[in-house]
């Protein structure tokens, strides 16, 4: 089963993931602890590891090292009960933003399958926006 491992962070909500992608210091750490207080779970911070499952999404867990833990910029490493195993329903990129007030749908490949993306860098609402999107709540645009 292939597998990959991004510099990313990624929470779920029920058995649906988002994967928060960005260069060092885009935020991926805080919006994923803004997102569990929220009521998301974490699944990893820092490092992702991605699965590819059969005809599905990839399935995005902790490396072992890092379950559990999420760094809180300028007060350390916080504990959190964390998931794993959960289908990526969507890939969020904080080191881009979409110039249209209604993007276009668009999708990324992860390990050969295709996932929703959105460019969010400076997006107002972002969390609970996230939120929406894992609940199944969104209309494809474009």
């Amino acid at each position: 089963m292939p597998s990959e491992i991004l510099h990313a962070s990624a929470v779920a909500l029920g058995n649906r993931a988002a994967l928060l992608l960005g260069p060092s210091g885009s935020g991926k750490s805080g919006l994923a602890l803004e997102l569990m207080g929220l009521g998301a779970t974490l699944v990893a911070d820092d490092r992702v590891e991605l699965s590819a499952e059969d005809d599905g999404p990839p399935r995005a867990r902790p490396p072992a090292a890092l379950a559990g833990r999420i760094e809180a910029r300028g007060i350390g490493i916080l504990g959190a009960e964390h998931a794993s195993g959960i289908p990526v329903a969507l890939a969020a990129d904080l080191g881009r933003a979409s110039a249209a007030r209604l993007p276009p749908s668009q999708t990324i490949q992860l390990l050969g399958a295709a996932v929703p993306l959105i460019w969010v860098k400076d997006a107002p609402h972002l969390a609970p926006a996230i939120l929406q999107i894992l609940k199944g709540n969104i209309e494809a645009h474009g």
